[in-house]
């Protein structure tokens, strides 16, 4: 018995990437997903169309010894959803999901909860959004933040395009009154995320803090929700306006006192 990965499901039949680059038609096992290792029978006969044929070529030329799997497992671009669980979404070239972190403890219930390795990104998108855990922070005033990274300006666009529909329509289901915010960020905003353990939409707001309070250590409110990250913000955009004032009104009495 050999092994191959799923590269396609169409109903009692799939298409399978056998290790010697061939692809072969095989009877649609239960449980199967796109993207999985299977055990494929030495007799699995070649059965295939054209294009997937010339696929096959392709593959061997341009792949080699390297394979399918690691193209299927090679990340192209980064998702990133705050509702309070913090997720980060890892996807492929095939906008499937390979590979899901969850940034805080919410987050690590939802992936226990909803099934979304090798889900194309929209489901897995909408899986997350329809767990249970999730659907107790979508309330009124609740705060939703997606970002997207992409190394491909058009596929980074067409990403956040796509999954602004996803979300607005999920959460319009919920309430009328959530904010939802979609940001397209670069590496450099992805690497600082990382580095501070947080979503690339937390470290956004943990960026603009910093600059409101430079004094102020960010790695403290990594663990903050961005509803938290917020209040702190505006509590700086007060103070700050305070002080303005303050010295506004200082100033003008020290005119009034020269005109005496």
């Amino acid at each position: 018995m050999k092994t191959g990965i799923v590269f396609k499901i169409d109903g009692r039949k799939s298409i399978v990437l056998k290790a010697d680059g061939s692809f072969a038609s095989v009877s649609t096992r239960s449980g199967w997903k796109v993207g999985e290792t299977v055990s494929v029978s030495e007799t699995s006969r070649n059965r295939v169309t054209p294009f997937l044929a010339m696929a096959a070529c392709l593959t061997l030329v341009f792949l080699g010894s390297f394979g399918w799997n690691q193209l299927y497992t090679s990340p192209t671009a980064i998702i990133s959803l705050d509702v309070n669980p913090s997720i980060e979404l890892n996807v492929n070239r095939f906008n499937r999901i390979v590979s899901a972190t969850a940034l805080n403890d919410e987050g690590t219930q939802i992936l226990t909860e909803a099934n979304i390795k090798n889900a194309e990104y929209q489901e897995a998108l909408i899986n997350i959004l329809n767990a249970e855990g999730t659907n107790g922070y979508l309330t009124s005033n609740a705060n939703v933040v997606l970002t997207v990274f992409a190394s491909d300006p058009a596929v980074q666009s067409s990403l956040l395009t796509e999954l602004q529909g996803v979300v607005d329509s999920k959460v319009s289901l919920y309430s009328d009154q959530i904010t939802t915010e979609y940001h397209a960020v670069d590496e450099s905003t992805v690497n600082g995320a990382h580095g501070h353990g947080v979503t690339a939409g937390k470290y956004l707001y943990l960026q603009e803090l910093q600059e409101l309070a430079p004094e102020r250590d960010i790695s403290q409110f990594t663990h903050h929700s961005i509803d938290q990250i917020k209040g702190e913000i505006e509590s700086c955009k007060q103070a700050h306006s305070a002080e303005g004032g303050d010295a506004s009104h200082g100033e003008d009495h020290i005119e009034e006192k020269g005109h005496e």
